[in-house]
């Protein structure tokens, strides 16, 4: 598994339009509703965050992602958006 650091993200930007991704890093904000939530994760590559939106309806563990705990690990389908 290939992860991409977030300032690549901000640095080549076009590179990654309609394109999944893997992500790594630690949850700064996480902020979650029935339907769909936000995350801001940050891998130390960058001083900005990136905002991941994920929904109920599209993510079958979203119970399991949205619970209250530390994760050492976790991993969403991402395909970034401009």
């Amino acid at each position: 598994m290939d992860l991409t650091m977030i300032k690549s993200l901000y640095r080549q930007t076009a590179d990654f339009v309609d394109r999944e991704i893997t992500l790594g890093g630690w949850i700064r904000t996480m902020r979650v509703s029935k339907n769909f939530g936000f995350i801001e994760l940050n891998d130390g590559s960058f001083f900005k965050n990136v905002q991941i939106v994920f929904e109920a309806e599209k993510l079958a563990n979203y119970d399991e992602v949205t619970k209250p705990v530390s994760y050492t690990h976790l991993t969403l389908p991402t395909t970034p958006s401009v």
